[in-house]
């Protein structure tokens, strides 16, 4: 995967794009037969990541094993390191469950103002979808968030062509 444009290199940069390639893998182009009324042959179809498969990607990912992760398993113990991925994608998010963008800043906001401010230090936003309203609407939350912890924005897209970029927020 390359990086293209975007804010250069941040301190996670490596573990994001070894998670987006996990996740990408994870909603691999795979074979499928046509249906007798279409033509002969094969087609490809992607399966999509579920939502409670996100942990598991980013441990099998980065071999980390402590970490809060949304959506997943934020749990009442509080980590140095959280990831929260918001896929709405129709390319990779498959079923429910997934948090949109809106809903990541929220969880981030608990997160780092109400629950873990004194253990998170790090946090890792991966996204496919942007919102720049929103982000406008809460930069006061998050600039206090980064005045407390390293945060890094990564935003992806699969289609025309995979790419994935680190961006300011």
């Amino acid at each position: 995967m390359e990086e293209y444009g975007g804010f250069g290199n941040g301190e996670f940069s490596e573990i994001a794009n070894s998670i987006l390639g996990e996740l990408y893998r994870e909603s691999r182009l795979e074979e499928g037969l046509l249906t007798d009324e279409e033509i002969m042959g094969t087609k490809r179809i992607r399966t999509g990541v579920r939502s409670e498969q996100i942990p598991e990607i980013i441990r099998s990912a980065t071999g980390m094993t402590e970490f809060n992760c949304y959506p997943g398993y934020p749990s009442n113990t509080c980590y140095q390191t959280a990831f929260f991925i918001s896929l709405n994608s129709k390319l990779i998010a498959r079923s429910s469950g997934h948090l949109h963008f809106r809903k990541i800043v929220e969880r981030i906001k608990e997160h780092m103002l109400l629950k873990c401010e004194r253990t998170t230090r790090n946090i890792i936003i991966i996204t496919d979808s942007w919102d720049a309203g929103i982000a406008s609407n809460e930069q006061n939350y998050i600039n206090k968030i980064k005045s407390r912890a390293n945060v890094e924005f990564y935003f992806f897209a699969v289609s025309p062509v995979f790419f994935v970029t680190r961006v300011p927020i």
